[in-house]
């Protein structure tokens, strides 16, 4: 003797077994998948450590290319004119780069 209880019951679980399976077809293809990294708060753009050696290292290229290219008292590269500005502008490309370290996470 059935009951309509009874044939409720199977339906019900017949439901849920396909819904358990359509998530672990989604969980399955989501593991396939992976997700994208996404940008942690607080953490510098990934422009920032290149920018930051980039003005480390030309500062020290302006510093020795003006000490290279100094003629004694002409002082004629990088930039003519200025004499021992440049080391003021090489070390400062230095100082910039070098506070950008401080900042870097």
């Amino acid at each position: 003797m059935s009951t309509s209880k009874d044939k409720d019951t199977p339906d019900s679980t017949d439901k849920s077994a396909k819904d358990d399976t359509a998530t672990s077809k989604t969980s399955k293809l989501k593991k396939r998948r992976g997700t994208r990294p996404q940008a942690v708060p607080g953490l510098n753009p990934s422009w920032w450590a290149p920018v930051m050696c980039t003005l480390m290292l030309v500062g020290l290229l302006w510093i020795v290319v003006f000490y290279v290219a100094s003629d004694g008292t002409k002082n004629t590269w990088p930039i003519p004119g200025i004499g021992y500005g440049n080391l003021a502008i090489g070390f400062g490309l230095i100082m910039a780069g070098f506070l950008m370290t401080t900042r870097w996470k």
